[in-house]
């Protein structure tokens, strides 16, 4: 009696024959082969499988994978996950960085943001600077916009802007007038000023731009932008250092235009991207400079007054 859960054309992993090509007919048998047809008939009537070593070269075949022939139907069991086989062909070819969608939390999500080196935020600042009406900063970040350079702009010019101006006040106090005094509420005022204006205004106007304006572009790519926008005013302020007003908006004037150019080339390439977001460029481009006036204002005001 035959096992009824061995299927007659069962290969293991292999492929089973085409159900509509009929069944080819038994070829006569040959009597000197009798009793190996009988041993092998008693070995599938006790439930016994035949090894690898005792198969026929088509079940061997079948077992290991219909060969290496990728083409066949079954060879799909063996590929590797096309997630993988794509990570693969990254990192052989050196292609671009992939973002990874860690937990928000984590430091591995922040760490992406931070890979840049020394040559990378060169470039950048460079194109800030010497070419702010170019309007290829999106080129030059490419896909990894980072958030090392914004942080540590802001960071240089709150040191700068509370330490240095102050310094310049200390050489022109009259002692006459009492003992020179530093407020420290200057420091705070200038965290707030500047990481709020680096990090918050951008964040609403990448929201702007995704919900009203169909613009899809990134949120890091915005910051980025910002950040390296303010860059100018680093310099600025070490001309600020000398206790002259004529010279302080000297150095001031130029910086704010400046920046504001390569605000304005740069953002306005991102909004007309859509054609939604290109019918209000006009209005929201001037809400963006002068946002941007403002805060040089501002700066100019209560730091290097």
């Amino acid at each position: 009696m035959s096992n009824p859960f061995l299927l007659d054309d069962d290969t293991g992993f292999g492929i089973l024959p085409p159900a509509s090509n009929p069944a080819p007919k038994p070829a006569a048998r040959d009597p000197s082969s009798s009793k190996s047809g009988s041993k092998s008939s008693s070995r599938a009537d006790s439930g016994h499988r035949l090894a690898p070593d005792e198969a026929p070269s088509d079940e061997k075949k079948s077992l290991l994978g219909a060969g290496s022939d990728s083409s066949a139907p079954g060879s799909a069991l063996h590929d590797p996950p096309p997630e993988i086989t794509a990570v693969n062909n990254d990192a052989q070819s050196g292609g671009a960085r992939r973002r990874t969608t860690s937990w928000i939390f984590s430091l591995l999500f922040w760490q992406q943001y931070f890979d840049v080196d020394t040559e990378d935020v060169a470039v950048r600042i460079k194109n800030a600077i010497i070419s702010p009406m170019s309007g290829t900063f999106s080129d030059v970040i490419g896909d990894n916009p980072d958030l090392w350079g914004p942080f540590w702009v802001c960071a240089t010019l709150i040191f700068i802007n509370a330490l240095g101006t102050k310094y310049a006040d200390y050489l022109t106090h009259d002692d006459s007038e009492g003992d020179f005094t530093f407020d420290v509420t200057r420091v705070s005022f200038g965290v707030g000023m500047f990481y709020g204006y680096a990090f918050c205004v951008p964040a609403g106007l990448w929201f702007i731009l995704r919900c009203f304006g169909g613009v899809n572009t990134g949120l890091a790519s915005l910051l980025c932008l910002y950040g390296y926008s303010l860059m100018v005013y680093v310099p600025m302020g070490i001309l600020c250092l000398a206790p002259n007003q004529s010279l302080r908006w000297f150095a001031f004037l130029p910086s704010m235009a400046i920046s504001s150019a390569f605000l304005f080339f740069n953002v306005r390439g991102v909004v007309a991207e859509s054609p939604k977001g290109l019918a209000f460029t006009t209005p929201f481009m001037g809400c963006v400079v002068g946002a941007h006036a403002c805060f040089g204002l501002l700066l100019k005001l209560y730091w290097i007054s």
